[in-house]
This record gives C-alpha cells, sequence and structure tokens, in this order.
C-alpha cells in the first residue's frame, strides 16, 4: 500500500514538472527597427545580424504571447489583454525573449517587462522609453540624439556617448546616465 502511494505521488510530481517544461520558439517576423515589449519577464537584446526572434518559457505561457509588426515596430504583448489586471500572474507566468536586430532606433517597455541589451547599441538616433514599472539597461554609441522617457516606477541605466539628450521623468521612476553627452536638450 505504502509503495503505491508513493509511485502514484512520484508520478503527480513528474506529470506537474512535464506540464511546466520550459520551451524555446522561434517567431518569424519581418524586418524591423523598433521594439514595443509589453509582458512580464526578460528581454534580451543583441544588435547584429541575422535577425532572430525567440521566446523561452512555459508552452501554454508562449501560446498567449503575441509578436505582430506594426510598421516597422516589433509589438511583443499578451494576446488576451483585454483585461486591466491578470489574477494569475505569477513567476510561472515570465518568459524570457532574445532578439537580434541589424538597426535599432526606439525602445519600449510598458509593464514590469526588464530589457538588457547583451551589445553597444550603435544608431544615430535611439528613443527610450518605460511606462510602469519596467527596467532598461543599455550601453548606446550614438551619432545623434539619445531620448530617455520614464512614466511610472521604472528605471533606465544608460551609459555611452551621444550629441545630445533628452530625458523626462513622470513618477517616481529614475534615468540613470554615464559617460560622454556632448550637450542637453
Amino acid at each position: 500500500m505504502m509503495k503505491t502511494i508513493i509511485a502514484l505521488l512520484i508520478t503527480a510530481l513528474s506529470i506537474a514538472n512535464i506540464s511546466h517544461a520550459q520551451t524555446k520558439e522561434t517567431r518569424e517576423v519581418g524586418t524591423f527597427s523598433e521594439i514595443s515589449y509589453r509582458v512580464s519577464g526578460k528581454l534580451f537584446l543583441r544588435q547584429g545580424s541575422p535577425q532572430k526572434v525567440v521566446l523561452e518559457g512555459d508552452s501554454d505561457v508562449l501560446a498567449e504571447i503575441e509578436t505582430e509588426l506594426k510598421g516597422n515596430r516589433l509589438i511583443i504583448g499578451n494576446r488576451n489583454s483585454s483585461s486591466w489586471f491578470n489574477w494569475n500572474d505569477n513567476s510561472r507566468d515570465r518568459i524570457n525573449v532574445y532578439i537580434t536586430v541589424e538597426n535599432i532606433n526606439a525602445l519600449s517597455v510598458s509593464g514590469s517587462g526588464d530589457l538588457l541589451a547583451e551589445t553597444i547599441i550603435k544608431s544615430e538616433n535611439l528613443d527610450l522609453n518605460i511606462s510602469g514599472s519596467g527596467s532598461m539597461e543599455l550601453q548606446v554609441n550614438l551619432t545623434g540624439n539619445l531620448e530617455a522617457d520614464v512614466s511610472g516606477s521604472g528605471d533606465l541605466k544608460v551609459k555611452g556617448n551621444c550629441q545630445n539628450l533628452s530625458s523626462r521623468v513622470s513618477g517616481s521612476g529614475k534615468v540613470y546616465i554615464a559617460n560622454a553627452i556632448e550637450g542637453t536638450a
């Protein structure tokens, strides 16, 4: 009897672990130079080629993540975003997104997501925006302007070079800037 109970318990635990196994999905999208990240989890950004978008997480969670191209903007969000609050949101629902893109002009985080650039972002101008409690951390080498805006409690950390900097904070969020800025606007 005890062996049967132990066997059933081990089987139940194994099934629970299998149902939440991490999977990777490569998403095919067109060419983009802007990213809008609207989900919980981490986005790891690399500048380079070939362009690639890979999502990692529970398969049932990935099925609810939408990757949509509007103009030159890649939008990563929840399919069922009609609700203003997700009662079932927990750390299990978090995902990792890995993006490699050749050119980048704008990055946006809405909600509680985190964006980390793993390479130095080289561009003429770059527009950074956080709305909510998310965060962004990146190094830049710009020949033109950097615009860095935070609305809410998010944190934006930027190191690097640009000609002009424009920054706005609304709420308790913070913008950290380090290195050489030629002028400010």
